[in-house]
């Protein structure tokens, strides 16, 4: 009779990791009923064992085989003991003794960031996977002295984050087990950035610079670039990955200007040329240094430091020229040739270059007291000037020749008369100026008009009663007529017409001007003068063919309350600039074009230790520049410089005083003119004449008078024209 057995298997566990194989037991198990054996130990449902060993059901057998007649047996099996402790990277092989601990074939693996890199960061992120491996086991990382190391993340794969040393070097992050799998990261850590040497050419002008008794083209305060000069600095670093190096130029605490290089040379791993043209660094002085500095960094971004600054003297001293006592505006003709008259002690006309070499002259005209004028006919161009005394003449030369084109008389023995000359009909076939001045007696005024190019003299036949004119007034208008202010401070009209017979009507006048300093054409109607203390010392007049309206008040309808006198007007976009007398300084004031209302009132004028002086009653009229400056020339040639918008109370943004070598009292109005020796530089150059015989140039941050004003300076424009209506003064190259 057959019987059916069941088989218990008893299963022990092992404190291993799963085993990784198990075989069937190694003995077989049957009987007449029911079979034996199986995969994992034996026994069938009719009888046998279980699936760890052996044992009965209905008969059973023994742990290493056999078996009955009625029934199966297992057999022996391979497991892994329960006391058994492997390493993480480790599993257990069952064998019949308990097993052993294998290798669990896991790797470890740094997925990020790439081995060997350069940085300069405190810390990274970075990935570690442990591959073949299940979840659960923590990778151990060891790091190099002074770094850290954190994992996130339950495996296989874990978020790392890498502290880096404070200092430079090698960090190392080993990631696995001693006599296990591991892997090794290097972080290479630089936080030092490159040092840069900067080499500059040797503080001196370029071309040594000159001096003579009577002319000084060095700058006096000792050895300095000029402001328009530029020069080649090299900069140079021993580090190898540099990158976007620049220059940095910086004139004290004004806006820094960075140079990019133009060149790379080969002067050591890193090496680079640099053009420095000086006037491009902002410079709130008349001298000073300006610091060079190189910035750059490496490859990973650490700043470099510069081992050495280079401090470069830099001046806008440019020349002055011994041409005679002047209270003459200088006067710009064509290729910048600069001309100026004189009253001692070789008195007459000079023609300077733009270099303040002489061109030609001084000629012996006779004393030249107010400006010269220069205009154009349709092939030469002329300079006008009045020359006043015995024959009280109006002159012509050609500026390219100095030939004497024309000398028209006047009167004789007549007052000294300093209204200098107009230019009307400028740039035709035929160029007419017009001049005013006394006549025999001294008391009645004759009128001029030279007719330059045919050769021609027109004398007034009408003549009113004029005291003298003195200096520095000057004589403005349109082409069709003249204005002037006499010394009374009567303002007079004569209508012109140009190179052909004079038909003046009976001049009109206009009483308490005050004596006058300077006039300006506000439009073809409206003239501005500024000067003594009667009318608000500055006045405004509507002219209208050959009259005018409110012949006996000033036009404006808010003119500024003021007490003590003014210079001449300059007029630009920003409204009516005039020095203004305050005490025994001097200040500058900005009023409304229309009404005369006051828009603001500089502070005195002073930069350091030079201080503005206004002691009696003539004061040069400020030059407006290109740049939206004024500059404003005292009577003692200091000169000072303010933004076209200033505001109430403003400060200058620099000045200067002359220096000793050519200092004496101005009384003629500074000019502006582009810097013809250099121009490609960012800078202009203002001309300042001196009474003690001095023409002083200095290199200024505009590049010729202002475009956008109505009337820039005295007598309107470089060439000192006094039209309003006279074209525009020849473009600076």
């Amino acid at each position: 009779m057959n019987k059916t057995f069941l088989a218990v298997v008893v299963v022990a566990l092992s404190a291993c990791p799963p085993p990784t194989g198990m075989d069937a037991g190694t003995g077989g198990g049957g009987g007449a009923t029911g079979g034996g054996g199986g995969t994992m130990g034996g026994g069938t449902a009719m009888g046998g064992g279980t699936a760890m060993g052996g044992g009965t059901a209905m008969g059973g057998g023994s742990a290493t085989g056999g078996g009955s007649a009625m029934g199966g047996g297992g057999g022996a099996m391979n497991y892994c003991d329960a006391g058994l402790t492997c390493a993480p990277y480790e599993v257990c092989m069952a064998n019949m003794t308990g097993g052993s601990c294998v290798s669990g074939n896991y790797t470890v693996n740094w997925l990020a960031p790439d081995s060997g890199i350069r940085t300069n960061a405190m810390t990274l992120s970075g990935t570690l996977q442990l591959g073949n491996g299940p979840a659960g086991i923590v990778i151990p990382v060891s790091a190099s002295t002074g770094a850290t190391v954190s994992l996130d993340g339950g495996g296989p794969t874990f978020g790392v984050t890498l502290g880096l040393t404070a200092g430079d070097g090698l960090n190392t992050f080993t990631a696995g087990w001693d006599g296990g799998p591991t892997s090794t990261l290097t972080i290479d850590v630089d936080r030092t950035g490159p040092v840069f040497l900067v080499s500059a050419p040797p503080a001196l002008p370029a071309d040594g610079g000159s001096v003579t008794n009577d002319f000084i083209d060095a700058p006096p305060g000792g050895p300095a670039f000029r402001r328009d000069e530029r020069f080649t600095v090299r900069v140079t670093s021993s580090s190898t990955d540099v990158v976007g190096a620049e220059l940095v130029a910086q004139f004290g605490t004004s806006t820094a200007h960075r140079f990019m290089s133009t060149a790379t040379c080969d002067a050591g791993a890193f090496c680079a040329d640099f053009d420095v043209e000086l006037s491009r660094v902002p410079m709130n002085g008349f001298d000073g240094t300006i610091r060079l500095t190189a910035e750059g960094s490496d490859s990973v971004g650490n700043m470099g430091t510069t081992q050495t600054a280079r401090d470069v003297p830099v001046t806008r001293w440019n020349w002055a020229r011994r041409v005679g006592s002047s209270g003459s505006t200088p006067a710009i003709g064509n290729n910048g040739r600069i001309f100026i008259g004189t009253t001692g002690p070789s008195a007459g006309i000079i023609a300077l270059n733009a270099d303040g070499s002489i061109a030609w002259g001084p000629l012996a005209d006779g004393a030249i007291p107010g400006p010269v004028s220069i205009g154009r006919s349709l092939m030469n161009e002329y300079a006008a000037y009045h020359v006043p005394g015995a024959n009280l003449e109006t002159r012509s030369r050609n500026t390219a020749t100095s030939t004497d084109a024309q000398a028209c008389l006047g009167g004789s023995n007549g007052a000294v008369s300093a209204s200098g000359t107009m230019i009307v009909n400028d740039g035709v076939n035929a160029v007419a100026s017009v001049q005013l001045g006394a006549d025999t007696t001294g008391t009645n005024l004759r009128t001029v008009i030279t007719s330059i190019a045919n050769l021609a003299c027109f004398t007034s036949s009408g003549m009113q009663q004029l005291p003298t004119v003195t200096s520095p007034a000057n004589i403005v208008g349109t082409n069709s007529k003249s204005l002037v202010v006499d010394s009374m401070g009567a303002l007079h009209q004569v209508d012109t017409a140009p190179y052909a017979s004079v038909a003046i009507t009976p001049l009109a006048q206009a009483t308490g001007a005050g004596a006058p300093n300077g006039l300006a054409m506000a439009s073809m109607n409206r003239v501005i003068g500024g000067g003594g203390s009667t009318m608000g010392t500055l006045f405004a007049f509507d002219v209208t063919g050959s009259g005018m309206t409110a012949a006996a008040a000033n036009a404006w309808t808010a003119p500024a309350a003021l007490s003590s006198p003014t210079s001449g007007p300059s007029i630009g976009t920003g409204g009516v600039f005039a020095q203004h007398r305050f005490g025994t300084r001097s200040l500058l004031l900005r009023v409304e074009t229309s009404s005369g209302a006051l828009l603001a009132q500089s502070a005195p004028l002073s930069a350091g230790t030079v201080n503005s002086s206004f002691s009696g009653s003539v004061a040069t009229t400020p030059a407006l520049g290109a740049d939206g400056r004024v500059y404003t020339v005292d009577e003692l040639g200091n000169l000072f410089v303010l933004a076209q918008n200033f505001g109430a109370d403003a400060g200058t943004e620099w000045g200067a005083a002359l220096p000793a070598a050519v200092a004496g009292n101005v009384h003629a109005s500074p000019t502006i003119d582009c810097n013809r020796r250099a121009p490609t530089s960012q800078t202009g150059v203002i001309y300042v004449a001196t009474e003690s015989g001095w023409l002083v140039s200095y290199l200024v941050d505009a590049r010729g008078l202002d475009p956008a004003a109505q009337w820039p300076k005295f007598a309107k424009d470089v060439r000192n024209s006094g039209n309003f209506e006279a074209p525009a003064s020849p473009a600076c190259p």
